[in-house]
C-alpha cells in the first residue's frame, strides 16, 4: 500500500486502514518521484498505521517487505 493513502482525509484513511486490517500480508511504500513536489511520506504513514495497529504490526509488515526484497518463497 502507498503511505500517502493514510494521509488524505479521515474517510479515506479509515477505508484504507480497514482494507489493511483485512490483508494477511502488507508492504508499505511511497511514490516519491522527487523531493520538491512529491516529498517522502513513509514516516507519516507508518505513524498512522502504528497508532491503529501498534508497533508489532509494523514489525511484521517490515518482515514481509524484507522477505520480498530477499526473494524468500515463504510469502
Amino acid at each position: 500500500m502507498n503511505a500517502g493513502c493514510f494521509l488524505h482525509g479521515r474517510m479515506q484513511t479509515r477505508k484504507n486502514l480497514k482494507l489493511m486490517a483485512a490483508c494477511k500480508r502488507v508492504v508499505l511504500g511511497t511514490d516519491t518521484h522527487n523531493t520538491s513536489t512529491r516529498v517522502p511520506n513513509l514516516a507519516e504513514g507508518r505513524r498512522v498505521i502504528a497508532g491503529k495497529f501498534g508497533e508489532e504490526f509494523l514489525c511484521r509488515m517490515d518482515a514481509v517487505g524484507a522477505q520480498l526484497l530477499c526473494g524468500s518463497r515463504g510469502i
